[in-house]
């Protein structure tokens, strides 16, 4: 069994999971309490979503051609 294959499996399609989690938890806080989330929270998530990104395109294993 390769492990390296493995674990860059998880950890390419691992930011999507966060992603989704964070997008989740701000979806149900609006749907239930019915308020919006503070600018302070929202500039937090983008900054969260910005180190996914680049977490994302610095550690992405592209398959050599």
């Amino acid at each position: 069994m390769n492990w390296d294959s493995i674990f860059q499996t998880l950890m390419n399609k691992g930011h999507v999971a966060v992603a989704a989690v964070c997008q989740g938890a701000i979806l149900f806080y609006h749907w239930k309490t019915g308020r919006d989330i503070g600018p302070n929270v929202q500039s937090t998530v983008f900054t969260f979503y910005g180190f996914l990104a680049g977490h994302f395109t610095s550690s992405q294993v592209w398959p050599d051609k």
